[in-house]
């Protein structure tokens, strides 16, 4: 307590002993008790403040959103900011958010296009907080250990210790170890990757969501989920090492699979990844191999042995096969790679592509 707090203190009782004649020694214990009071009520006031910011799930929007929404939430044509999000995510064309605020202004919903775009940000990233729990969720654990381990399994691991900014301007990159927001050749703004970026949200995302279920965390909750990704790829390993009798597929033996065969390959490959899997072709082809199942989400997957890269035909099948099979996502796999045609489509039809790289990576590890 600093000098000047206890000479008011003295000043405050020295005022009670005037006043109500109790004398100085009554007036020092009332005085104790009303500052006592005065700093149980300061806490538990923050205690509440300090528990709502821990969970609220936007960490990673522009300041003043919470307040903006507060503002016009209420209003009846508020779930047309909810229902643009949930349409476009942040991949939105500007035309389309000029189409959402004139249709704001009809409703009587009145936003600058600045806070607009607060808004659909900040509803983004709460949308994205309840998908988080739910894929979380799955299966519902109860441990610490079994939240992290779902976590890993749809989110993977990225090492943020070796994680680097680069450079807007020249592509230039430096060490996370630096900090720095600028670049040391052209100055311009130094950032993460969108990868980067969404792994640390969703770090931040676990740490909230964990928090509300009593985990206490010495550690920062990089350290601990990097602690427990360490001790999962030790099992993983030991139960590799034991595993000897098993022969292990290769790239050159996918390469050599009829298309059939590729498709029972996969279908194997996705149940040791800990999807349910349903071969289509036993109950009819609609523009998907497979429909694997996971965390509640449904994916359909064509299967594509080529001998060359894969075009556009499969983008398209599999995009229009995501309403017919009532899924969330779709995903081409093939032992080959994709035209930059096809990679263009699907990443404006979020269609999720595995090439021959990205299939070795889940035989290594799966098969």
């Amino acid at each position: 307590m600093k000098l000047g707090s206890v000479f008011g203190f003295f000043i405050f009782v020295y005022f009670i002993s005037k006043l109500s004649n109790l004398g100085f020694g009554w007036s020092l214990l009332a005085g104790l008790a009303c500052v006592g009071a005065f700093y149980l009520l300061i806490s538990q006031v923050n205690g509440k403040n300090e528990h709502k910011e821990k969970i609220t799930p936007a960490s990673y929007v522009p300041s003043g959103s919470a307040e903006i929404k507060e503002k016009v939430a209420h209003k009846n044509g508020y779930h047309y900011i909810q229902n643009f999000t949930a349409k476009y995510g942040m991949d939105y064309p500007q035309d389309a958010l000029d189409k959402l605020f004139s249709l704001l202004q009809l409703n009587e919903v009145s936003l600058s296009q600045g806070d607009l775009r607060k808004l659909v940000i900040y509803e983004y990233e709460e949308q994205e907080y309840e998908r988080f729990k739910h894929r979380i969720s799955a299966g519902s654990p109860d441990t610490l250990e079994g939240y992290v381990m779902n976590f890993f399994e749809y989110y993977g691991f990225i090492n943020l210790d070796n994680t680097s900014k680069t450079c807007i301007q020249c592509g230039g990159t430096t060490s996370k170890l630096l900090e720095t927001s600028k670049c040391s050749r052209c100055e311009s703004e130094m950032r993460y990757s969108r990868e980067v970026l969404d792994y640390r949200r969703n770090l931040y995302f676990l740490q909230s969501f964990l928090e509300q279920k009593c985990a206490h965390f010495e550690k920062p909750i990089f350290h601990v989920v990097a602690n427990l990704h360490a001790q999962h790829e030790l099992i993983h390993f030991e139960k590799g090492l034991a595993n000897t009798s098993s022969q292990k597929i290769s790239l050159q033996d996918v390469d050599s699979m009829s298309g059939f065969d590729f498709e029972n390959f996969l279908v194997h490959l996705f149940r040791a990844m800990g999807y349910e899997v349903e071969h289509t072709k036993l109950s009819g082809d609609q523009g998907a191999d497979l429909v694997v199942n996971k965390f509640g989400e449904k994916t359909v997957v064509q299967a594509k042995r080529l001998g060359d890269k894969v075009g556009n035909y499969a983008v398209q099948e599999v995009a229009a096969s995501i309403k017919h099979y009532d899924a969330q996502h779709g995903m081409v796999v093939t032992n080959n790679g994709f035209t930059n045609s096809a990679r263009s489509l699907a990443a404006s039809n979020d269609v999720e592509l595995i090439d021959r790289d990205a299939l070795n990576q889940l035989i290594e590890k799966y098969s």
